[in-house]
């Protein structure tokens, strides 16, 4: 709903992420997820697997853009709680990007009984999200590219804040070049930022 057609923009140049990254390391592999609001969506929380080239390729074309009603927040706290329950990272020399796209607060919980339908997970309580994502810091480089349009410093900049630290939200100026920022992100930590 409030992503208006942003979502589409990105996935028509989220091949271009992997072909680009792919240049600097062959072995690289991407997962991608769509999130929306455990609450009213149908399909709030949308993941592939992690892959490269034209798997890839196919993988994107699987996730749905269910749009919605432009309400706010969103489950994305639900996104955290499977990337910390859900997805295992191999030992690395540095720690994988995890890069969100959005222009909106989350849910401070994540209810029980949303984990359960969503994830099959059926133990434990309420997720709580800010706790989630703060999980997901310790082993994921993590970044809020918030959409533009949003007002610096208001709630959505002080719960991303919270979450994975001020530093890491970002404002995008243009944003029909969000994964270009995406690719400026990666190619500066591995020392490839001349590029972009």
């Amino acid at each position: 709903g409030s992503m208006a057609s942003w979502p589409a923009e990105i996935f028509d140049r989220l091949p271009l992420l992997y072909n680009t990254l792919a240049q600097y390391r062959p072995d690289v592999e991407i997962c991608f997820a769509a999130i929306g609001d455990a609450a009213v969506d149908t399909w709030p929380l949308q993941v592939t697997t992690f892959a490269s080239g034209y798997d890839l390729e196919q993988l994107l074309g699987s996730l749905y853009g269910e749009g919605g009603g432009g309400d706010a927040p969103e489950s994305y706290g639900l996104f955290a709680h499977w990337v910390n329950t859900h997805v295992e990272i191999p030992a690395l020399d540095e720690m994988p990007f995890l890069i969100v796209f959005g222009d909106i607060n989350m849910h401070p919980k994540i209810a029980k009984g949303q984990v359960e339908n969503y994830l099959g997970d059926r133990q434990g309580g309420d997720v709580d999200s800010l706790a989630a994502w703060e999980q997901v810091t310790q082993k994921w480089n993590t970044w809020f590219l918030r959409r533009p349009g949003g007002k610096r410093g208001d709630i959505v900049d002080t719960q991303w804040g919270q979450a994975i630290g001020s530093q890491k939200v970002f404002h995008l100026e243009d944003e029909k070049r969000a994964v270009d920022y995406a690719l400026g992100l990666v190619a500066r930590s591995w020392g490839h930022f001349d590029n972009f």
